[in-house]
């Protein structure tokens, strides 16, 4: 933006020198930003696209090795090489349907990118490469885009990989095989709602008393099976009960592990 006002400013100097009416005052209008936009693109596209320009004013075909024959370009009023196509008929603005056409090496599309790239909150690669294709049609607009985001210091900053400790070796029953529930884990989750038993009064219809209750996790850890018990509270004989229930149906463990209760 500070280049493309430096430049409308010049341009109503240049105008009010030469222009015998009434002249320019006061902020910039929006007409002398445009103005000075397809200024700077004309610039650029003589610059970078010298030999396809000058085919397109003749009216003859650009050279089969040019970049933009696969474009099917055209200069549209004020000879501006624009993207062709078949987006007459959509509902989208005449730019979007029919793109401004740069070159990724110059100068003026790095600041383009890198303007959009800030403007959208440091924007990530699809979303850069979506909004600058509304207005312009960058040549090999993905590798400018990474080379923008990779020279962010910002992007770097919230992107940087955090250290990690590399993690210890897995205990001898995590990787030996083994019957289901020979080594086994316990945990508990909850508390849950849990209907605990019906209570008849006289001369009155049966209730139902609802309490907090407890689920036993008992994990295999060889084979990551998974039994669980309904426990009615946290107490020494309900976890008891409960394990002799996981036993009588999966049999006596060799190791039971527990956390003792801590807070995970």
């Amino acid at each position: 933006m500070k280049l493309i006002r430096i430049t409308a400013w010049r341009m109503r100097l240049i105008w009010n020198l030469h222009w015998l009416g009434p002249h320019l005052r006061g902020p910039l209008h929006l007409f002398e930003i445009e103005w000075a936009v397809n200024t700077l693109v004309k610039l650029v596209q003589q610059e970078c696209f010298h030999e396809e320009l000058k085919a397109l004013k003749k009216g003859v075909t650009i050279d089969k090795q040019s970049f933009l024959l696969s474009l099917f370009p055209f200069l549209d009023a004020q000879n501006i090489i624009r993207v062709g196509g078949r987006l007459q008929n959509s509902d989208s603005t005449w730019e979007q349907c029919f793109p401004i056409v740069l070159s990724s090496s110059h100068k003026f599309s790095k600041l383009l990118i890198q303007y959009e790239h800030v403007k959208h909150f440091h924007a990530g690669p699809q979303l850069l490469r979506s909004v600058t294709r509304r207005k312009f049609w960058v040549i090999c607009l993905n590798r400018a885009i990474q080379s923008c985001i990779h020279r962010c210091h910002k992007c770097i900053r919230v992107k940087a990989d955090t250290s990690s400790q590399m993690m210890a070796a897995l205990p001898r029953s995590r990787i030996v095989p083994g019957r289901v529930f020979q080594v086994t884990g316990v945990d508990y989750f909850g508390p849950i709602k849990s209907n605990v038993h019906k209570v008849r009064r006289e001369g009155s219809r049966n209730s139902t008393i609802t309490a907090s209750a407890y689920v036993a996790v008992f994990v295999c850890f060889s084979t990551k099976a998974i039994h669980l018990e309904l426990v009615s509270n946290l107490t020494s004989d309900n976890f008891i009960a409960a394990l002799d229930r996981f036993i009588s149906r999966r049999s006596l463990p060799s190791e039971l592990h527990s956390d003792q209760g801590t807070p995970s």
